[in-house]
């Protein structure tokens, strides 16, 4: 997984003297990589998440540095490493308080460490991360796509504390920013963030990027654990510039690294299910018509049902500029009541009582129990397949 500051902090307190003196609650943060800045003014090639490390040098006295501190927290920096010596003798207590009361990690280093030795460290440190981050996301890939070879992804999981016998479940994430699909490119652009968000106190748990969504995989944790992360991610996201909007869906728990393929169809299936809904979350136990249309692997057998049911309406629709298959959803949706359906689509029941009849005349049928699931399900899988 990524390394937190608490992990690096723990493995080098003693190798280079590290003190930290203010902002212990934001040591669970994740670092992306390790920045020497001198410039009072923080440069904007900081992309956030970085532990930023300074010596002071060319600056007269300390007081600079209760402003550093301010700016390295608006550019989303995780953390400050000060160098004591012969350009900061210490640090301002104003610069103490704001990092305490912002959970701003911050840290002094005794002039006889060498700044050098110890980002060295650090950067070896986050690489070796990456790549077994990497590998157990690779792992988990190939055990959900090619689940027949099991057994041949279970030992790198199994080494990294994913137990063969242990509980799983499984979320996905879709996310908009204004208004557009999420491309892989804005999940790394958050990619810190919500590592720190999702990542499981107690149990190992993987987080990748797949198909434009993002999948988490948590051991030894249920549907409302992974619904409170989700709620964090929305809460957290929410405060970003871009309108940003989360959908998630969370599989029910499976028993064994066998079940992860199944829990993560069903994620799929629930995710999908939100994006539909426009809601925030969805449970698997949640998604209704949604599983039974998820679970056809023949794409093809959904879209001649649902052409079969409701092309003549749309032939109409576009011979006549018409929206017959507007209200009839409406209309279905409002369990056939004309006072709703009207208020809905902000027309008279009038309106509605005559687009109703074309919309019998066009299909040829009544509105019976048969033909109302019928057409509920074909609206469903237009919907399920056009996402």
């Amino acid at each position: 997984m990524s390394v937190t500051m608490k992990k690096l902090f723990s493995d080098s307190k003693k190798d280079y003297s590290l003190e930290l003196i203010a902002g212990r609650d934001g040591m669970e943060k994740s670092v992306r990589w390790v920045h020497m800045v001198e410039d009072s003014e923080v440069p904007d090639f900081l992309h956030g998440d970085e532990l930023v490390f300074t010596t002071g040098i060319g600056h007269s006295g300390t007081e600079w540095l209760i402003d550093f501190v301010r700016q390295l927290k608006n550019h989303r920096a995780v953390g400050l490493v000060v160098n004591i010596g012969p350009y900061i003798t210490s640090v301002p207590a104003q610069a103490i308080v704001f990092c305490e009361q912002n959970d701003f990690p911050l840290f002094t280093m005794p002039w006889k460490s060498r700044i050098i030795d110890v980002t060295y460290d650090f950067c070896h440190r986050i690489v070796a991360s990456e790549k077994n981050e990497t590998t157990i996301a690779s792992a988990f890939r190939y055990l959900i796509f090619n689940p027949e070879n099991k057994d041949a992804y279970a030992s790198v999981l199994e080494r990294a504390g994913f137990h063969n016998e242990g509980i799983y479940s499984v979320m996905s994430v879709f996310m908009k920013i204004n208004g557009k699909n999420a491309a892989a490119e804005d999940w790394k652009k958050y990619r810190f963030s919500y590592i720190d968000l999702l990542r499981s106190p107690d149990y190992p748990s993987c987080v990748f990027i797949q198909n434009n969504h993002l999948t988490v995989i948590n051991q030894h944790s249920g549907a409302e654990e992974l619904l409170e992360q989700a709620e964090k991610m929305q809460a957290s996201f929410g405060k970003e510039k871009e309108k940003t909007e989360i959908f998630a869906g969370v599989s029910e728990t499976g028993i064994g690294l066998g079940s992860v393929p199944d829990c993560y169809e069903q994620s799929l299936c629930a995710m999908n299910t939100a994006r539909i809904k426009g809601r925030s979350s969805v449970k698997y136990s949640e998604t209704g018509v949604y599983r039974i249309i998820s679970g056809v692997e023949d794409t093809a057998v959904l879209s001649g049902f649902a052409a079969d049911v409701l092309s003549p309406l749309e032939e109409y629709d576009r011979k006549n500029s018409s929206d017959l298959c507007t209200v009839l959803r409406c209309y279905l949706q409002s369990v056939g009541s004309v006072q709703e359906t009207a208020q809905k689509l902000g027309v008279h029941r009038n309106t509605v009582n005559h687009k109703i009849r074309l919309v019998k005349e066009t299909l040829g049928m009544s509105l019976d129990n048969e033909n109302i699931v019928n057409l509920m399900l074909a609206f469903s899988i237009r919907d399920y397949i056009s996402l």
